[in-house]
């Protein structure tokens, strides 16, 4: 398929079970990403998930690493933009613009960890649902080959809680310039009638 911006390539079946075999024999590993309180998944080359934690298959509402296996973060999450006809998650013009696809090409190519901000926009029964997430991408090494441990952190709350401070911010600045210049105006007003008429329009 003709993509527009990440690969497209996948993985043989035969492949990404063997790599999922591969990771579940690493006894503590999988011990520490379940002790994770986020999403997180392993990921090969090809940025498929051939391994998860059991928050994200919690997440999903999946009862099986095999149910996602093989596919792409986007594809997992139904994000509007792994729907199309150019390869799935990554490969859409859209995706240029996309903080979890960036972090995990950056630390591919670096090999190093990379953190980005992301807004995913999931299409679950027809209904369309945003949800901002502080991704990590980090290379893993195990049998000579390369992985990518990618983790989702949910902060949507927190990004809503600054939106908020902002406009609260904005508007105690811009109500202080106001009151300010009122009190400037009653300064150079010598009558108590035209004061209290003042005040009352005011505090209408």
């Amino acid at each position: 398929m003709d993509s527009l911006f990440a690969s497209s390539d996948r993985a043989s079946i035969n492949k990404l079970r063997d790599d999922k075999n591969a990771i579940e024999s690493i006894a503590q590993f999988k011990e520490l990403l379940n002790a994770l309180p986020y999403v997180a998944a392993i990921l090969n080359d090809h940025r498929q998930i051939i391994y998860s934690n059991e928050v994200m298959l919690e997440t999903l509402g999946v009862v099986s690493i095999d149910d996602i296996l093989g596919l792409k973060p986007g594809e997992a999450l139904s994000c509007v933009n792994s729907f199309n006809d150019t390869g799935g998650c990554g490969t859409s013009d859209f995706c240029r613009v996309c903080g979890a696809v960036s972090a995990i090409l950056e630390s591919q190519k670096t090999k190093r960890k990379v953190v980005e901000e992301s807004r995913i926009t999931s299409k679950i029964k027809d209904e369309e649902i945003s949800a901002d997430y502080l991704v990590s991408a980090t290379p893993f090494y195990w049998n000579n080959e390369h992985f990518t441990i990618l983790t989702l952190n949910d902060i949507s709350h927190e990004k809503r809680r600054r939106i908020l401070e902002k406009i609260f911010f904005h508007d105690i600045v811009n109500k202080a310039g106001s009151l300010t210049g009122f009190l400037d105006l009653l300064k150079d007003v010598k009558e108590i009638k035209k004061i209290k008429e003042y005040l009352n329009l005011a505090g209408s």
